[in-house]
């Protein structure tokens, strides 16, 4: 509005107009900075009575001298009051800054406007009164600047934090209360572990693949323990690929710690993420060309070992990184035992990432076989009926997650996702099945094709539409877009064309499947091409789901900012209708809401029904 304010003498008419839309535009945009405002005081001061609440039953109950808390309840309830209050004190101080950034935004947005409005008059016109004075005088006195209750809730937090969690040490509970985002620190360290790691695995797999077979003289066997060490090392290349995701996340500000509900002080930087995946990489690479150079032929114990030392190497590491290797091994244990839980995004996300290395649980039937019998010949290794098999665990798991994610929500658009990976399971398990059967018929054999084929088509336009949110026909986007590129969105965190490369990326990928189609029925080619093709094609997926985890997150990132999302809430651990609140919070918000109060103490006995019912927490403290 202030450019298109015309500069001269002529324009005094103009001037006082662009005056009046200003001023009405200034108040409507601080009624709205009021609204939410008032709206996360409302709702801090209501957390913070269950809060106070929950609190003061830990202590009468947990801690009182002759408690009988059985000891994993305690715990339970202890880190659950504990992570609440911490969250709690971080939104808190994320209000404050909110109400503070917007202050300085009205003092800098009001200068500009005196020196526009006034100053770039020919002459000045001093008989107009400076707007923005006026209006930051008026400001000034506003009842949003001057509350402190947010102030008031946060000291309530550190002496109750100091007093429950830390024994009366102010300086120790301020620390966990105001712990650093680990984007703050520097991981020179870390970045030269990943770096020098990744070099040096993948100098190893060259040579392992380009130089060992022409040095050493290689048997049938281990050509086929070749391409079994190729296909386990993928979920390597992913890990990889996920952390150059990490990185442009965090150039680009996109809170992917806030999507994955990881904690700030203990999950891993992105150079840490590459490092131990670098390390655990680098130790497999050198296993696997150790194993083809020394070890004799038919050795059941070959396809194995570099796995196992990954794994042993990955128990120690553990220790490390404990938090981020527990939450890992909850999000794989959520997927496998998915139709019995919640879906949440984090559930779906690591879900996909399976879907594109179905190669890596070929090889782990190709493991299997080689295994159980070492003299399996290339052409009935990788034929073998188990591969496909085992190839459909995602798009089972990805399946059962929508049918689940129906059964919470009854949203029609889960059924149709679960079609699409229906599709891709079907076909799988039809290859497995042929080559069961021993079937040669290309006509049956073709059918699997095409069914991958009609899945890649859904998916596609899928993931434009669902996924990206792309597609608006008619949007202009803001940001870093170049103005009127069609067929986006109206909010871009990256340029233009990169979403256009994405979207031509992934319909090209999604089409390979016409390839193997080609090469095997109707060019006549053989097993070891059609090997060498299919890890072209898993390179090609890994490139297409390294793009789609840019957009795929950014889209959710952009959702989050628009719903005012930046926290998470932790279930507590008693439930509110067991407690009596209704005196620590404002008597105007809960007189009417509460009524009546109800004492019931949890029976200790009962924990771990309480922890299976921790889910349902939130419904009932909202209600």
């Amino acid at each position: 509005l202030l450019r298109q304010i015309p500069v001269g003498g002529d324009a005094d008419e103009q001037r006082l107009q662009a005056r009046a839309q200003f001023s009405t535009l200034a108040h409507t945009e601080y009624d709205k900075i009021c609204s939410f405002y008032w709206e996360r005081e409302e709702a801090a001061l209501k957390r913070h009575g269950q809060l106070q609440a929950q609190l003061e039953h830990y202590k009468a109950t947990a801690l009182a001298e002759n408690a009988n808390f059985a000891k994993p309840l305690e715990r339970f309830v202890r880190h659950r009051l504990k992570k609440a209050l911490i969250l709690l004190y971080g939104e808190m101080e994320l209000v404050k800054a909110f109400r503070s950034l917007n202050w300085i935004a009205f003092v800098k947005i009001m200068k500009k406007a005196d020196k526009v409005l006034v100053g770039h008059a020919a002459p000045p016109d001093k008989t107009l009164a400076p707007l923005g004075s006026q209006f930051m005088a008026w400001l000034q006195g506003q009842p949003i600047w001057l509350s402190p209750t947010i102030t008031e809730l946060m000291t309530s937090i550190e002496l109750a934090f100091t007093s429950a969690f830390t024994r009366g040490d102010r300086h120790r509970a301020m620390q966990q209360l105001r712990s650093k985002d680990l984007a703050h620190q520097s991981f020179y360290s870390a970045a030269l572990v990943a770096g020098a790691s990744w070099a040096t695995a993948t100098a190893l797999i060259a040579y392992t693949l380009a130089l060992l077979p022409r040095v050493l003289p290689f048997s049938p066997w281990r050509h086929c323990l070749l391409w079994v060490y190729a296909g386990q090392f993928l979920p390597f290349a992913l890990v990889l690929a996920w952390s150059l995701n990490t990185l442009g996340f965090n150039r680009l500000h996109i809170n992917y710690r806030f999507i994955f509900h990881l904690d700030r002080r203990s999950a891993l930087h992105e150079c840490q993420f590459a490092a131990v995946n670098g390390v655990l990489a680098l130790v497999f690479a050198g296993s696997a060309q150790l194993c083809l150079a020394t070890l004799r032929d038919g050795s059941r114990l070959a396809p194995l070992l570099p796995a196992l030392s990954t794994a042993s190497t990955a128990a120690m590491l553990a220790f490390l990184y404990q938090p981020s290797f527990r939450w890992l091994s909850r999000a794989l244990g959520h997927i496998c035992i998915t139709p019995t839980l919640p879906v949440t995004f984090c559930d779906f996300f690591i879900a996909d990432q399976l879907l594109s290395v179905s190669i890596a649980f070929q090889a782990m039937a190709w493991t299997l076989v080689l295994c159980a019998e070492p003299d399996t010949e290339f052409a009935a290794l990788f034929s073998h009926w188990l591969a496909p098999l085992l190839a459909s665990f995602p798009f089972f798991w990805r399946g059962a997650q929508c049918i689940r994610r129906y059964q919470d929500t009854r949203l029609i658009t889960n059924m149709l996702n679960c079609g699409k990976y229906a599709l891709s399971f079907a076909a799988f398990v039809l290859r497995a099945a042929l080559a069961l059967v021993g079937v040669g018929n290309w006509r049956l054999l073709i059918i699997p094709e095409v069914l991958v084929g009609a899945a890649g088509c859904v998916s596609y336009f899928w993931d434009l539409i669902m996924d990206f949110g792309l597609l608006q026909s008619g949007t202009r986007p803001k940001g870093l877009a170049a103005p009127g590129a069609l067929l986006l969105r109206s909010q871009l965190v990256y340029p233009a064309p990169f979403y256009y490369a994405t979207m031509a990326a992934d319909l090209a990928v999604r089409m390979l499947w016409v390839l193997p189609l080609w090469f095997r029925f109707f060019r006549g080619r053989d097993q070891h091409f059609l090997l060498r093709l299919s890890f072209c094609m898993g390179a090609c997926e890994l490139v297409r789901r390294l793009l789609w985890n840019f957009i795929r997150i950014e889209y959710e990132h952009l959702n989050n900012c628009n719903l005012f999302r930046a926290t998470e809430v932790v279930e507590l651990p008693f439930r509110t209708a067991d407690l009596f609140y209704q005196d620590m919070v404002d008597v105007r918000n809960t007189a009417a809401e509460d009524g009546t109060a109800m004492a019931m103490a949890m029976d200790p006995s009962s924990a771990a029904e309480n922890a299976a019912e921790d889910d349902d927490f939130e419904d009932e403290e909202e209600e």
